[in-house]
């Protein structure tokens, strides 16, 4: 049983206190403040802390209130929070708002049903501070409402504050029951007491006002005029709606749904704009006609039934069956819609429940149609539905709706749905479910075996197989395989190649798994898959997955910094120059030949002739060597037309020492003694050694190197 302070626990004076709702035209600010020394008095038995104090007196607390935030739209009470222990005389009790109705102690008060049908309190969980005994002043601020303009949100006064009836001197000198009125300044309100007799008034304005009787001049008004007024009366007054009954009795409107209990005969042709519906059979007896009719199998247009029963029209569907003795088909097929592989249902009947509670959602019963007997709905909680009704227009689409599904009767081929919210769909606009609409499971909130489908867009040229579907609206993430014209959520795809035409059918998938890919150029020739295989090895060449040259596939390689690509599948050759199993792609294409000496380039004139044999002739001081360079690796073996030549200012010797070099055998290595450095050789007169070699690659390439000594 929860403890609640009642209204004879407890007093304030009635000008003590003041809440303002809606402060600055906000729903959750509220204005809120006391007079100066305001103080509330309480008095509980057997409660310590709101009992008599030392002298035998009501305890009162100074009482403050604070300008309030509330955190959120839902319906607020209005308490006074005092300190169960008293630590001071200026102990303070401050007015608090909790979002629900809570017990002395701070507890939740729970409402429940008893067996016999009674109302049962009971504590729930702690809310307030323990700290604290919570009096409720009887106040109660509704939740945030919205107002008949569909704009203004605010709140109002569910249930006014009670300043209490604690018996004080204070509480009889401030007025109490026996007097004609009462204010309320919490409220700022006036509650008469007494009824009012007479009483003149220049002018009187009321938000609301019950009036028994009402007399303009000498006329007696003494009520609004219903159903069940006579047609003669002239005490009562005619509102629009009189006259709509009035008028729905003796009239047919031309503004709004009306029925005439009679047969109505039109002399002329009548044209409905609209459509025309009969609840019962019709006869038309001279037949009927259908759009622009033109006859004929092949540039007929429109429809038409004659009086015999000969009909011509475009196209027909049958739900069931067709009977006829003959049957010619067309025997070309073609789909001019969207297919789904999934599961599906036909809308017979539509039930619609209003919210439960204010803010709440509707929610919709849906009779799906038996297509065989002991069908049953294959739909789950939690799936996501789409529907799709044609609306007949003149432009023949239609619209859709999104729905998820709360609930399943197999029993009754029945679902129960909620609509998406217009923010959570494709085209920003959902609508109610309808009868005839046709259901397609788009994916499940929650199920991850529900959340594929395939699906098929003859409009779109598309190809899809949908997955992790959880939602309306779906994303690049969604799409496990497209073929097609592919959607814009996978147009990144091209995003790195602005010439592709977006329009040409594309295949995408999260994962593929092949045997062999082949690549084609638009004349059917193979296009090789050009794969990097990293740094050439020769222990990669001569294992288990050597290097490739196939018809789809080709391998590259890296040696000395350049790129090589594979000629011979399997190849164990060196990638190099004139290497048969492989060609040059990228890296360093130049040609270069440098010399180097076998002792060096620095040497004295006595050691240079000073090298003789037994017999006192000069022998070679060094032996100069070139070495030619290719694709950063020696190409030496490869040189052709080496050429030395010499050059000491004498070109009589020079070109006959030239021409007796170009006699060697061997041009690759140049023994050089003192006598190739000329008779005038010395510091003064340098001697200047050039060599230059071709090498082939494709074309002859020519490089030249020069040493001084």
């Amino acid at each position: 049983m929860a403890t609640e302070a009642k209204t004879t626990n407890y007093w304030i004076s009635s000008t003590a206190l003041y809440i303002q709702l809606n402060a600055m035209g906000e729903p959750d600010y509220t204005q809120c403040s006391v007079a100066s020394g305001a103080s509330i008095l309480c008095y509980m038995q057997g409660v310590k802390g709101l009992e008599y104090d030392a002298g035998h007196n009501y305890q009162r607390w100074p009482l403050v209130a604070y300008p309030s935030i509330f955190p959120d739209s839902e319906k607020k009470y209005v308490y006074a929070a005092i300190p169960r222990k008293r630590l001071s005389d200026n102990d303070q009790a401050t007015i608090v708002f909790p979002s629900q109705r809570i017990d002395l102690y701070g507890k939740a008060i729970l409402t429940t049903q008893g067996e016999d049908g009674s109302t049962v309190e009971t504590e729930g969980e702690q809310i307030g501070n323990e700290q604290f005994y919570y009096i409720f002043l009887q106040g109660i601020i509704s939740e945030v409402k919205t107002d008949s303009d569909g704009k203004t949100r605010m709140r109002e006064w569910q249930q006014h504050v009670d300043c209490g009836s604690l018996a004080t001197d204070e509480a009889l000198a401030s007025g109490g029951e026996g007097q004609w009125w009462k204010y309320n300044s919490v409220s700022d309100t006036v509650t008469f007491l007494k009824t009012i007799q007479k009483a003149d008034f220049e002018a009187l304005a009321a938000q609301s006002a019950t009036i028994n009787k009402l007399i303009l001049g000498k006329s007696e008004l003494t009520g609004i005029a219903t159903a069940e007024t006579l047609e003669n009366s002239n005490d009562k007054v005619v509102t629009p709606v009189y006259l709509g009954l009035f008028g729905e009795r003796h009239f047919l409107s031309k503004d709004k749904d009306d029925v005439a209990h009679g047969t109505i005969t039109f002399e002329k042709i009548q044209k409905f704009l609209d459509g025309l519906i009969a609840q019962k059979e019709s006869s038309f007896k001279g037949g009927a006609t259908f759009g622009e009719f033109i006859e004929g199998i092949l540039f007929g247009t429109g429809a038409r039934v004659d009086s015999l029963g000969n009909a011509e029209f475009e196209s027909i569907t049958s739900r069931s069956s067709i009977i006829a003795k003959e049957l010619i088909v067309n025997r070309q097929t073609a789909m001019e819609s969207n297919f789904v592989f999934t599961e599906s249902g036909l809308v017979e009947k539509v039930t619609e429940h209003a919210p439960e509670s204010e803010g709440g959602n509707t929610t919709y019963t849906l009779q799906l149609q038996k297509r065989w007997e002991n069908d049953f709905t294959a739909f789950k909680e939690n799936d996501v539905i789409l529907a799709s009704i044609n609306t007949l227009l003149q432009d023949g689409k239609y619209y859709d709706m999104w729905l998820r599904v709360l609930s399943v009767n197999t029993v009754k081929n029945t679902i129960d749905v909620v609509c998406y919210p217009n923010n959570e769909v494709p085209s920003k606009k959902n609508y109610p479910p309808c009868e005839l609409a046709r259901l397609i499971r788009w994916g499940n909130a929650t199920d991850k075996d529900r959340q594929s489908c395939w699906y098929i867009s003859s409009s779109e040229g598309l190809l899809v197989w949908l997955d992790h579907v959880t939602k309306p609206i779906i994303d690049k993430s969604n799409y496990s395989v497209a073929i097609g014209k592919l959607p814009d959520a996978l147009s990144f795809i091209f995003a790195d190649y602005p010439l592709a035409d977006k329009r040409d059918g594309a295949f995408y998938a999260k994962y593929l798994a092949v045997q062999n890919i082949l690549q084609t150029d638009y004349e059917g020739n193979v296009k090789q898959n050009v794969v990097d295989r990293g740094k050439w090895s020769l222990e990669t060449a001569q294992g288990n997955n050597p290097y490739r040259s196939t018809n789809t596939e080709v391998h590259d390689v890296w040696h000395y910094g350049c790129r090589w690509r594979c000629l011979v599948d399997k190849t164990t050759d060196e990638p190099r120059y004139a290497s048969t199993g492989w060609a040059f792609v990228e890296g360093n294409p130049e040609f270069s030949i440098d010399i180097s000496s076998s002792n060096g380039f620095r040497f004295s004139k006595n050691y240079i002739f000073g090298c003789r044999d037994d017999l006192g002739e000069l022998q070679p001081f060094t032996i100069i060597t070139i070495r030619g360079i290719l694709y950063n690796n020696d190409v030496t073996e490869h040189l052709t037309n080496v050429v030395w030549t010499r050059d000491t200012g004498n070109p009589t010797e020079d070109n006959r020492w030239a021409q007796q070099v170009a006699q060697r055998k061997d041009q690759i290595h140049l023994p050089l003694t003192g006598s190739d450095l000329g008779d005038n050789w010395g510091t003064n007169n340098p001697c200047v050694f050039k060599c230059s070699a071709e090498i082939k690659d494709g074309e002859v390439l020519t490089s030249e190197y020069e040493i001084e000594f």
